[in-house]
């Protein structure tokens, strides 16, 4: 099998592979010198192939019902054909031998490939990740993740009083000498920006943090003081984490974020 490398497992029965698809950009197929040319990135196989993929889809399974209540439809969770043209195709183990990786280590092996791709050779090499599936080669059973989404505890209020304060804050930031209003507006830019999912979501919070906080200092013990407080938590889950829960698996305590996403796993389709 050319999708997994014979290093990778002793028992295969008991092994899963992590399997992610992008959209390659700006080539036809007589750019294909080889038929389907394989190299190895550490632990990661690239495989570029043309031609069309076949896959396990759940971005549509999240529906939306009356006051926006999402709703999951399982049988949105189906099988795809992608078009036929260029894909790369980056594989590396995720269950090994009865093991199974940390979910942050399989991705960060995913990661690192696609920088290596798309540094050393072209960014249109890995354009766009069509597809992320976890295959057990026992079963054939497929793992496909829905959309993450952030959810906020805080609902919209629209209360005269609460859009009377939206208001008088953007008369007030008017009013605030220069200096002072660039600051307030580069950290609602950053702030924006931070709704968006993943590291970069996070990275562009705390810069918010920084940029309004942290003036004329590099010091974080006080923007991160500020937070503990705010969010009733301890100085170290403040300055590395979400709320501190024990894992009831593991028993390990572990910070936890508000997005989530839901994962569906079904046979492959024969």
């Amino acid at each position: 099998m050319n999708l997994i490398s014979s290093s990778w497992f002793n028992d295969p029965n008991k092994s899963s592979i992590w399997i992610v698809g992008y959209r390659m950009m700006q080539v036809t197929q007589e750019d294909f010198t080889q038929s389907q040319p394989i190299i190895d990135l550490g632990d990661v196989r690239a495989i570029f192939n043309y031609g069309s993929l076949s896959y396990m889809d759940a971005n549509n399974i999240f529906e939306f019902g009356q006051d926006h209540v999402r709703n999951i439809n399982p049988s949105k969770f189906e099988s795809k054909d992608t078009n036929i043209g260029g894909w790369t195709i980056l594989i590396t183990p995720h269950l090994r031998d009865g093991v199974q990786r940390p979910e942050p280590e399989t991705r960060n092996s995913i990661t690192v490939a696609e920088g290596i791709l798309s540094a050393l050779n072209s960014p249109n090499i890995v354009y766009e990740k069509v597809f992320e599936n976890i295959v057990d080669l026992s079963s054939n059973h497929t793992t496909g993740f829905s959309p993450t989404y952030n959810i906020s505890n805080r609902p919209p209020n629209l209360q005269a009083s609460a859009l009377q304060l939206l208001s008088q804050f953007s008369v007030n930031l008017q009013a605030l000498p220069e200096n002072m209003q660039n600051r307030v507006i580069l950290s609602l830019r950053w702030y924006s920006k931070s709704l968006v999912q993943g590291l970069d979501g996070f990275l562009s919070i705390w810069i918010a943090i920084e940029v309004i906080g942290m003036p004329d200092t590099s010091d974080v013990k006080p923007a991160v003081k500020s937070l503990a407080q705010i969010y009733q938590l301890d100085y170290q889950a403040a300055r590395y984490g979400g709320p501190r829960c024990q894992d009831r698996k593991t028993g390990e305590t572990k910070s936890y974020f508000p997005p989530f996403r839901i994962l569906f796993v079904l046979p492959l389709p024969s």
